[in-house]
Parts: C-alpha cells; structure tokens; sequence
C-alpha cells in the first residue's frame, strides 16, 4: 500500500496550535460540534468509510417519514456510496444534498424528494467537525486536516499551513489536488474546500483547482476569528450548499463554480427585491470580468426554486444569438427542463400570452412591437444582460409596456448616466434606488480582490497614430459616440469617418504595423506564454492585416474571425469560417499552447469570449466608453499556466491615440478611470524607483555580484541578522514581474547588471533556504533566460558545502572560519538532506526533522539570535549522533527503536526500562499485522496497549519510579499511533 499524509509531520505542532486549533474553536462557538477523530472514525467503520453512519442513518430516518426500516436506508447508502469519484459523482451528490433525489414510500406508494439535510429548518441538522480524519481506499492513505461534517456527510475539507509559512497557499493546495488524484473518494461528497493560513482563509469548490478559482473570504473587521465565523456560519454553508454552487458545461466539459461574495451578495439583494411588491427595478452593477453571468444565472434558478413566487415567468435577456444555445446548455446542466428558447417575435408573443411559467431564453429585438399589457402577471421576472443596451432605442420602451406589472433586473459592467435620444441605465433600473443601483462592484475593488486584473496601455510610435484632428473631428467630438453602446453602432458611426478609414487602412501603414506586432508579439508576449488579439477597423482590414503578417510570423500563427455576408467580396470571403470552424477557434484558443496565437478580429470575439492566457490587446480601431471597456476587458482575466506563473496584467497597445485622450476615451468618474489602465510608462517609472531606492541596500552588500566566498557570507549575514528575506523576495518578485512585462525595451538597458545581481542572489537565498529547488523553475520566462546566459547554475548552487552528519561534524564545523550565519545555513543544509534521504527507514528522525523545522521557523521569525539558533543545530547534531551509536549498540530494528526513541523523550530513562518496553511494545504490534486498514484491530492494538499502562494485574511496562499520569501516557499512545499509522 502506497501511504501518504495531508500535512507533513514537520510543522504539525506549529499548525495546529497556531492555525488549526483557533479555527476549530471558533467554528465550536457559532455551532459546530467537535468530534473526537476516534469516534469519528468507529462511526465510518474504519478509515475505509466516508460518512458518520450512526448520524447519517439517524438523520435520514427523522427528515423522511416515509423511510422507516433499516433496509431502506441501507438503500439510500448504496445510492451514495456507488457514485463515481469525479466531478459528474460530485454534482449528482449534489443533487442529493439539494434534495432532487427521490425515494419510493411504502406506505403512500408514490415517489418522494430524498432529504439528506433540511435548509428551511437549520436547527434539525447536526452540525459537526473532526480534525486529522484518516482515509484510505486500500492503495493510498491520506489525512485531511479537518474535515465539516452535516449529518454525517463530509461536505468542507480545510487545509490548514502556518502564516509563517510563505507557500502555505500553494502547498495547501498541492494537497488537496493530490486527494483528488490519490483519494477521490474522499471528494465525492466534499463540496467545497479551505485553504487555512491563519491570517486568512481561502475557499473553492471541490474538483475546481483553478487558482482563479479560489478566493479570499473578505470579513468586515479582518480579524481571523470574524473570517472563521463569517465563512463558516451555519447560514452561509448552507447557503452555499443549496444555492451557490453551481455546475455546467464549457466547451463540452463539465466544470464546478462557486460564487464570490459581491456575487452571492447581489443573488439575495434580488431575490430580497422581487419579493418587494413597490419596487420593481434593479440594477446591478458589477465590473467586466466579474462574473456577471453567473450571478444573472443563480438569480434565476433561484426565483425559479422558490414556493413565494408560485411557478414565476424567468424571462433572460442576452445581448449575442450565441450566448442563447450556451445559456441553455448550461441551464440544462443545472437540472432544468422548463426552459425555452424563443425562436422568433410570433413564438415569443405566444409564450406571454399563453402564460408560460419557467425560464425564458430571448433578445431584446424580439420585443419589437409586442402588444401592450401581454401579460400583466406580477411573478414576472426580466433579467437583462448587458442592460446598458436596452436603454437605446424603442425596444425597452416595447418591454416595459408589455409586462406592466414585471420586476426588471439590469445587469452591466458599464451603466450609462446619459446619451443623446433617451435615459440611461440609472434612470430606467435604478429609479427605486437612492444611488441609482441595487449592487455595485467596482473595478478598483475587482482589481483589489485578483477577480480582474489591472491593465496597462503603451502608445505606438506617433507614425502609426491617427492624426489628432481626424481623431477629434470624425470621432471623439461626435455626440454620437457618447450613446455608443455596442460594436454594430460603433461601426455605423466609424463608416462614415472616411479620412480615419483610410488613414488606418492605408498599405503602407498595415504593412508597418504588422511587421511592429510581429516583432512586439514575439520579443514580448509569447516568451511569457501568452496571446494576443488585434483588432483592426473593419473586415476589410482584419484581411489585410492577415496579409501582411503572414510575411513576418508563420501563417499558423494567427487567425482572422469575423462576421460573414452572402455579398462579400471574394476578399472576404477568403477569411469566411464556418460554424464548426468557428467553435474550434472558440474551444482551442484559450489554451495557450494551441495555435493560433493572434486572433484579427473586428466586431466577433470583442464582447463576451473569455481566454485566461489573453494578454496583449493590438488595438487599430477607433473606441470609446463602453465599447472600449468592454473590448479591453478581453485581457483582464487572471490565468496562471502550468508552472504556477501568473499573469501580472492586460496590456493594451494603442496604434489609434485613443488614449492620448484618456478622459475622452473613457468619459466616465475619474476615479474609474484610474482603476481601469494606466500608461506602461508608469511600470518604467515603479521600476526605476525599486532597483534605485528599494534595492539599493541590497546591491551595496552584492557589488559585482558573488565573486567571492566574503561578498557571499555579508550578504547572508544581513539578511538573517536583519530578518530581511521575506521582504527581499516580495522586492524582488515585483521587479521580476515589471521586468517580464518591459523587456525588452532601451530603457532597461541601465539596470540589467543590477537586476541580474539580485536575480542570482535570489536565487542563491533560495538554495540554501529550500535545497531541492529548480532554479529554472523559480524565475519566470525571460528572467530565466537571463539567468542561463549571465549566472553559472552551480555557482547558484554549489557557493556552499554540505556538510556530511556524522560523529566529525560538530569539529569540524567548530574549525571552519565561517561565520555563524554561514554554519546556521550550512548545518540546516545539512541535517535537512540527511533526515529526508533517511527518515523512511529510520522513522526516529521525524521527531528530528520537527524539531529542525522549529528552529528554521524561529530563526526566520528572529524570535532566536544566530548564536541560539546555532547551539540548538548543535545539539540535534548530537541528538542524530547519539541515536545512531544507541541503534549500533542495542541492534533494533527500525520500529522498536522508534519505541525506544519515543519512550526516551518523553520518558527519559528514571520510569522505564526503556529497551525492554520497546520490545514488549514492538511484539504486541506484531499480534494486530493488519491494524492499519482494519478498525477493529486498531481499536484492539490500542485498548492492549493502554491495558499495559493501566491493569496492574497484566502490566508489562514495569515502573521504575513514580506512576505516570493518564495525559502523559495518552500523548504517547497518539503520538506512536500518528508515527506508526503512516508507515
């Protein structure tokens, strides 16, 4: 059997006082019940069963009447324990949980919703939570940190790593990955996990590892005990388990999402407002990239669930005919049949007239001309995508007459005060709100909490922008453009700027440009693995564009997607594609390593398609406002590729000059506007400041560079005397990321001794401090490059010795000429590769790689001084040399001499005899071979052991002095058990 624990036995103790423990106790205080891992583990018969089965069945015989024998709930079980492992096992538990699941009553002999948790009465629920619960399915072996059982199903798995620890995060995750792939069966039922960092938590849904995916509980106070008892409420799980967690289908695939907290906040400020008989409109106003989709979504699956509104009309309003057979798609995934795609004005009049109850899926224009008073029905809810464009023509006017007594939900990224023929978004959806809206999330804060990403612009040389007075007179001075509100009227307007046109569409220019995106392209996106889109005025230009790049990037590199019509010239019709093309292009482009890697675009692709890997915007069409936002937004979206680098910005390169004129381009708040992009310019400027100011301290102590052992040994030595590291690296993580998005670019040109410096002293702290890191793997794309070329690997990572452990060391070490920070890295160095090359075989050495683990832990807290912290390597030294002569001596074998070990630290030598109790303990092991899979063996192995402490009669362990007490023997009994448990 192939074994492996959720948390390392190193760092445990610091995890769970400092983490672990406190969130376990405020999780008792707001209601939940710890239970003991023992019991826990009777009630699921063994580390083979998954769920508490005396609550289970308890439970599910008081919320269904209608199942009264034992049989029939045994049924219930099979139905749950039969499920795939996966996530389609995942969403069907799901269902169950939700009660959408059915039994058949004896009794009444009809069917009936199964209920495994009662949501309407919370307080017929049991609630509780049990820490290191063991689970195997006989080849692997895994321990989740804690585990939130509701009615004895294991629905919340929490990870928990100790806030000093700086990939907490990552490794918090790693494990939880590795269940899914080890142990699936233990995510069968969990729905959502958390990572514990003791400062804040993070959440997600089970089967969705994307870091995109995971998000910060944001509590009001931002203390750890209110962001426990905030995310952990007994309300607000329950919430999440009956109504914000969602599953459907992306590109074909299954995926799992878990709503943030501005988007389960908007859910019930809706549903709050439907149920409101005098207020009858809403705006919710939540930035591109944020996921207004979703919410719209939830929203509506949740007016459809509730018994208040009476079977209601959902009708969805979205902007795109493509968006139509996605969204049915989706909502079907969702287990939703009454849903209905109108096909066309006569279909949809006939669904409101005929009093269609369920959801329906249209577009605005089918509204055209509908009768007045169509249907006058008060649980009538319209949910409007993209509301900003209703308020543009004579369509809402038609909507609003149709369904009088209807309650209207504007959901935007991009709300309009004002435009030219008619009233903006907040007159129309936020008329019953103080300030114009029911919700708001703004960039700033989307941008604060990683939903969306900041986005930078760079001007392209002045040949290439469109002079400044066709630019103000044929666009940015039209009133027109201000009631701009989607690219079909953008290019209405843009049709009649025939010098801009012509200007942009000129040979000579798009041959230029071209040949400058080619270059940018590949000197500054793809080595970061990225991709990019350029969008060009019109048809006609994406195919010139396709022309002319094609002579300076292979063909495959790029791709033209536009609207096509039955009259287009044989020039277009060159880049038609047909909808099965179309789709792949679609599914294929946001995965990074897949051609194309520029998409030409124009109208299609701007509004609504999503591609994580997305980075640079190549922007030759004239936008403003809304337009602009929403065509920008393309490369807002966070994406981290597979090595676990993310993505730092958007970058937008501007060949028009709209955002010479920022405050034209984007008319709206100036605080809005400083949320959404800022000038490259401005990175050059932050990077300048770090490298000059920030790191100076840094460089004075490297000069140039390590080009010997003394720089090497000043340089660790201020950063441990000063307790300098953390904030070494989180400077020099940010100068990396800036110089990833620059280079290349002259500007650098001053800098890249000085960065190289600290790359190679960064990556030097990160060998001595982690020994069996890549090096490669820890500078992103072009910083390792930069590496390979100007610093030697080994001398990264060879700078200092590792000494060997053995009865010579601490002489030798007390001969070296090294300075007393040197030794400390090097005997931390060394002890770390002698106990992980060793501890498998000789399991005493976990006890010592704990102990290490402190003394790391407290020397980069500074809570002890280089000479404390040296004494203490000092004596594990001696404690490693001591054990290994014992081992020699005694001639035991592995376990009995961890017995011997165990007993001698706790112990010590006055109560026992020590190697008599190791045997006699070792042989009683032997008599239960199988302990470790089957329960009741480990239950008898553990009752014999504690028997010898405790049955005078029987006792084995003869004392030598006073009788230990019971807490004492407990601590080593668990202590024995969690060792030997892992073997």
């Amino acid at each position: 059997m192939k074994l492996n624990r959720s948390t390392k036995m190193t760092k445990a103790i610091l995890e769970e006082k400092a983490v672990q423990d406190p969130m376990i106790k405020y999780a008792h205080q707001i209601g939940w019940e710890i239970l003991d891992a023992e019991e826990a583990e009777n009630q699921r018969n063994g580390i083979t069963g998954l769920f508490l089965n005396s609550t289970l069945r308890d439970r599910i015989h008081r919320l269904n009447p209608g199942i009264q024998s034992d049989e029939e709930i045994d049924l219930v079980l099979r139905q749950l324990q039969l499920l795939k492992p996966s996530i389609e096992g995942n969403k069907e538990f799901l269902e169950f949980i939700r009660g959408e699941k059915t039994y058949f009553d004896q009794e009444e002999q009809r069917e009936r919703n199964l209920t495994l948790i009662d949501f309407e009465h919370p307080e017929n629920n049991v609630y509780q939570v049990v820490k290191e619960l063991v689970y195997s399915n006989g080849t692997y072996k895994n321990r989740a940190d804690v585990v939130f059982f509701i009615n004895g199903l294991p629905l919340i798995i929490a990870e928990n790593k100790n806030a000093k620890d700086e990939n907490g995060f990552e490794k918090g995750l790693t494990q939880v990955i590795r269940y899914s792939h080890e142990t699936p069966e233990l995510l069968l039922p969990a729905q959502l996990f958390v990572l514990n960092e003791g400062l804040k938590l993070f959440y997600g849904g089970t089967w969705s590892f994307s870091v995109k995916n995971i998000f910060v509980w944001k509590s009001k106070q931002e203390q750890f005990e209110d962001t426990v008892k905030g995310l952990f409420a007994i309300s607000n799980v329950l919430e999440f388990l009956k109504d914000f967690i969602i599953f459907s289908y992306r590109d074909d695939n299954l995926v799992k999402m878990v709503l943030r907290q501005h988007q389960t906040r908007a859910v019930k400020k809706a549903i709050e407002r439907a149920e409101n008989k005098e207020r009858r409109t809403a705006l919710i106003w939540h930035t591109q990239g944020s996921g207004k989709t979703l919410t719209m979504i939830t929203t509506a699956l949740k007016l459809m669930s509730l018994k208040i509104f009476d079977k209601p009309t959902v009708i969805l309003l979205l902007d795109r005919n493509e968006l139509e057979d996605q969204m049915a798609k989706n909502l079907e995934a969702m287990g939703l049949n009454d849903v209905v795609k109108v096909r066309n004005k006569k279909h949809f009049r006939k669904l409101l007239s005929s009093d269609y109850r369920g959801i329906i899926l249209s577009m605005i224009h089918k509204f055209d001309k509908m009768p007045a008073d169509i249907n006058t029905r008060h649980n009538v809810f319209v949910l409007i995508d993209e509301a900003h464009r209703t308020t543009s023509s004579n369509l809402g006017s038609y909507m609003l007459a149709a369904l009088p007594n209807a309650t209207f939900f504007g959901f935007t990224g991009t709300p309009i005060d004002r435009i030219s023929y008619g009233k903006g978004t907040f007159k129309v959806f936020g008329k019953d709100d103080e300030k114009g809206y029911l919700d708001k999330y703004s960039i700033a804060e989307s941008i604060k909490d990683k939903t969306t990403l900041p986005l930078n612009y760079a001007l392209a040389p002045n040949e290439f922008r469109v002079p400044k007075e066709y630019l103000e007179k044929e666009f940015l001075s039209l009133a027109d453009t201000e009631a701009v509100t989607d690219i079909e009227q953008l290019d209405k307007i843009l049709a009649r700027a025939v010098n801009t046109k012509n200007f942009l569409k000129s040979h000579d220019r798009i041959n230029k440009i071209a040949r400058y995106v080619a270059t940018h392209f590949t000197d500054n996106v793809e080595p970061l693995g990225y991709k990019a889109f350029l969008v060009g005025v019109d048809r006609e230009s994406c195919g010139l564009y396709k022309e002319a790049l094609d002579k300076y990037l292979p063909s495959e590199y790029s791709q033209v997607v536009y609207t096509s019509a039955h009259n287009d010239s044989q020039f277009l019709k060159k880049y038609h594609l047909d909808d099965e093309e179309e789709k792949k292009i679609r599914k294929e482009f946001p995965v990074a390593q897949i051609q194309p890697k520029i998409l030409i675009v124009t109208e299609k692709l701007l509004t609504g398609f999503d591609a994580p890997c997305l980075y640079a915007m190549y922007l030759d069409k004239p936008m403003r406002d809304h337009t602009l936002l929403q065509a920008i937004a393309r490369v807002n979206r966070p994406y981290e590729d597979k090595e676990g680098v993310k993505k730092p910005y958007g970058l937008i390169v501007d060949f028009v000059g709209i955002f010479d004129k920022l405050e034209k381009a984007l008319a709206f708040d100036s605080d809005v506007v400083a949320s959404v992009i800022q000038d490259i310019e401005k990175l050059k400027e932050r990077f300048e400041r770090l490298i000059t100011e920030d790191a100076k301290e840094y460089l004075d102590l490297l000069g140039e560079g390590f080009a010997d052992d003394k720089s090497l040994e000043e340089f660790l030595s201020y950063i441990i005397r000063g307790n300098k590291r953390l904030e070494f690296k989180n400077l020099y993580k940010e100068l990396e990321t800036l110089y990833e998005v620059i280079s290349p670019d002259p500007f650098l040109r001053p800098y890249i001794d000085d960065f190289t410096y600290l790359s190679q002293a960064y990556g030097f702290l990160n060998t001595q401090f982690n020994p069996t890191i890549k090096i490669d793997k820890d500078f992103q794309n072009k910083t390792a490059q930069l590496v390979r070329q100007n610093i030697s690997t080994k001398l990264i990572t060879d700078k200092l010795e590792i000494f060997e452990i053995n009865e010579n060391t601490l002489a030798k070490l007390r001969e070296s000429k090294a300075s007393e920070p040197i030794k400390v890295i090097n005997l931390i160095k060394s002890t770390r590769k002698y106990v992980d090359e060793n501890k498998k075989k000789q399991k005493y050495l976990i006890s010592i790689a704990e102990r290490l683990d402190k003394v790391q832990v407290t020397l980069q807290s500074q809570q002890l001084s280089t000479k404390q912290t040296l004494k203490e390597l000092e004596e594990i030294i001696e404690q490693i040399n001591q054990y290994n002569q014992q081992l020699i001596e005694k001639g035991f074998d592995d376990q009995t001499f961890f017995i011997f070990t165990l007993l001698s630290e706790r112990f010590g030598e006055y109560q026992f005899d020590n190697d008599e109790v190791a045997k006699k303990l070792k042989n009683i092991f032997d008599r239960y071979k199988f302990w470790q899979v089957n329960s009741e063996d480990k239950r008898q192995l553990k009752a014999e052991i504690y028997k010898s402490f405790f049955n005078s009669q029987d006792n084995i362990l003869q004392l030598k002095g006073s009788a230990l007490g019971v807490d004492e023997i407990t601590q080593f009994v668990e202590r024995l058990f969690e060792v030997l448990e892992d073997v």
